[in-house]
């Protein structure tokens, strides 16, 4: 299932209190910090055992919660080498790609020049947003 719980301007330990509350979600946990976004990452291996997140193109630091259904078509298209969609991904972004060409479910947390997010066009899966005393919380699961 995956879990993204992540806090901008806000303390690890905060953020791995965040992930402790969705570890539910997957079987590794790993936090890491951009500048000042901290991002624990919930990882349930599906398609393969390793854990690529996050995964870091150019200038483009990616967490994907979910499945990009039509990434290799895509490499394709560009002539892209990558090995997951999240590469394809960080990749994706970097180049300015439109974001209509991504088929699948996923949400998206992301850092390119700040912090920035999206999901899937239908709102499959879910990142809540919160801003507290300075801090903004970022969860998949309200209670995280």
């Amino acid at each position: 299932m995956c879990g993204i719980a992540a806090t901008i301007n806000g303390s690890d330990g905060e953020t791995q209190i965040m992930g402790q509350a969705i570890s539910h979600r997957g079987l590794n946990t790993e936090t890491t910090r951009v500048k000042e976004l901290c991002v624990s990452f919930t990882h349930l291996p599906i398609v393969a055992n390793e854990f690529n997140q996050p995964c870091t193109y150019s200038n483009v630091t990616v967490w994907l919660n979910g499945f990009m259904s039509n990434w290799k078509e895509l490499c394709d298209k560009y002539m892209v080498i990558a090995d997951s969609d999240t590469e394809y991904l960080s990749w994706h972004l970097a180049k300015g790609k439109d974001l209509s060409e991504l088929n699948g479910f996923f949400a998206v947390l992301y850092y390119q020049e700040g912090v920035k997010m999206f999901t899937d066009r239908y709102g499959i899966k879910q990142l809540y947003k919160i801003k507290h005393n300075g801090t903004t919380y970022i969860c998949s699961e309200v209670k995280g």
